[in-house]
């Protein structure tokens, strides 16, 4: 026998003779492959991470290499960690995104929220659609993955309810997906071309806007009084990692009388606060001062400005904050008029934990910080497994699904769904509230939480301008989608 043979053999015997080393395997395989199919980019736009699930797919499709309770539990835990990486980076500017100008963006974002939800219903109806697949074609055409998981979850709760029905949100949500992400760009270019607009140009507009308000500011002059008038004053950037003045406000450290610095601004996750003396430090605040080297050093040793503290990823809160989202999630929700009860999920839970507490930033000595390195990290790898265990589970019935007459329809459906409600919310917001395009198109982009989208408008604007818009209305829009497809689960599944 050649000695080959028998290696051979056992590596297909793992399944039965390691099957924990045999799923840790397939599942590190279809990522690769799938990280390598998202890599592949038209005109600067690739399917990323997403990539992932239709390696899963075609794996899942010419073999059954992982039992269903591992790929649920891969499923349910690659959500949680990407939904709870997101909203801790999102928290702090969350609650702030819903005032003043953000306010507005988020009204448009839940007008094409709305929309969508109320066309897949439409087109169930009009083609006699199952309503376990009018919940995957929503997630789909709205490109949007943490309501596919709180869908199946919440399918998975009920009476009677069939694997095969259980699998149709994933399967429809595969079929629709790459067809939206086409829908998403098409409208965006339909945008621009009905209102005849230059990208560039209004990005730069809008830039020039912006700054507008910022000029007073950055142009003020700071006069540092200091026992030795020789000194020369400098501006310096420090980082809050003290421990000891987290939950302080500005006006009890009294920097300016006590260390004889002036503190101009405060940075908290990319946005630029007044360092007003009712403001609270958080860890990881970017605090502008000025003043002498010696104050300034003073206030270095005060505040922290430790780099190594500051790339420390703290797993006591991280886990504590998994475990709050948790019982969060399993929480019954009672709503009028609702056959039963309704649960935040492994989704929705810790969105909305991790949301408050980047938000909040500490409670006692507990310090809920993650470096943006380890968040898109742990973010990325949340998702990949996430749609590695969806692709796996819907690809041995993905391809005779795709290419039959329900396949088809599901495709159309998720067109329609993509599309509708971003040309009439885009034309509303452009005619009705003259929103510049950047504006609009991270909004757009946003509001189907699809980064491809994003990476799109930012090549036509020429600009990063539309990713602030884009994450003012992302985590509202997760939130509301992962309650819209549990309330739309009970309400249309019989």
């Amino acid at each position: 026998m050649h000695p080959s043979i028998p290696v051979v053999s056992w590596l297909f015997q793992l399944h039965e003779t390691h099957p924990a080393a045999q799923a840790i395997g397939i599942f590190a395989l279809v990522c690769v492959a799938g990280m390598a199919i998202g890599s592949v980019k038209v005109r600067g736009i690739g399917l990323g991470t997403a990539g992932v699930l239709f390696a899963g797919l075609i794996t899942g499709h010419f073999s059954k290499p992982v039992d269903h309770a591992t790929l649920d539990f891969v499923k349910e835990f690659g959500l949680l960690l990407f939904v709870f990486t997101i909203g801790l980076q999102l928290g702090p500017g969350f609650f702030a995104a819903l005032r003043r100008d953000g306010l507005r963006l988020n009204a448009v974002a839940v007008l094409i929220v709305f929309l969508g939800s109320a066309l897949a219903v439409l087109c169930g109806r009009l083609f006699g659609l199952d309503s376990a697949a009018v919940l995957g074609i929503l997630s789909g055409g709205t490109t949007n993955t943490p309501s596919l998981g709180a869908a199946q979850q919440t399918l998975a709760a009920l009476p009677g309810m069939s694997e095969r029905r259980q699998a149709l949100p994933a399967l429809a949500y595969a079929v629709t997906y790459p067809g939206a992400i086409v829908g998403i760009i098409a409208s965006l270019l339909a945008l621009k071309g009905i209102f005849r607009i230059d990208p560039a140009k209004e990005a730069a507009a809008l830039e020039a806007e912006q700054q507008r308000p910022a000029e007073p500011a950055e142009t003020r002059t700071h006069v540092v009084a200091h026992p030795n008038p020789s000194s020369a004053a400098a501006e310096r950037e420090i980082v809050v990692t003290n421990h000891d003045v987290l939950g302080r406000t500005m006006g009890e450290l009294g920097l300016d009388a006590s260390r004889g610095v002036v503190v101009s601004r405060l940075t908290r996750a990319d946005v630029a606060l007044t360092a007003a003396p009712g403001l609270t430090l958080q860890f990881g605040d970017v605090v502008q001062a000025v003043g002498d080297e010696q104050s300034l050093a003073r206030v270095e040793a005060l505040l922290g400005n430790s780099v190594k503290a500051l790339g420390e990823t703290r797993f006591v809160p991280l886990f504590l904050g998994i475990a709050l989202g948790i019982i969060v999630g399993s929480m019954p929700i009672v709503i009028p008029g609702l056959p039963q009860s309704v649960q935040l999920g492994l989704a929705g839970g810790p969105l909305l934990v991790a949301l408050v507490l980047g938000r909040i930033g500490r409670i006692g000595r507990l310090v809920f910080y993650m470096p943006v390195t380890t968040n898109l990290a742990f973010r990325q790898f949340g998702i990949a497994l996430f749609f590695a265990a969806v692709g796996l589970a819907a690809g041995p019935t993905f391809f005779g699904a795709v290419f039959s007459p329900a396949g088809l329809v599901w495709l159309g459906s998720g067109l329609a769904v993509a599309v509708v409600p971003l040309m009439l919310a885009g034309i509303f917001a452009r005619v009705v509230l003259r929103m510049n395009f950047a504006v609009l198109g991270g909004l757009i982009a946003g509001s189907m939480t699809d980064p491809p989208a994003l990476t799109f408008v930012n090549n036509l604007a020429r600009s990063d301008a539309p990713m602030l818009s884009y994450v003012t209305v992302y985590p509202l829009t997760t939130l509301l989608r992962i309650l819209v497809a549990q309330v739309l689960a009970l309400f249309l599944i019989r």
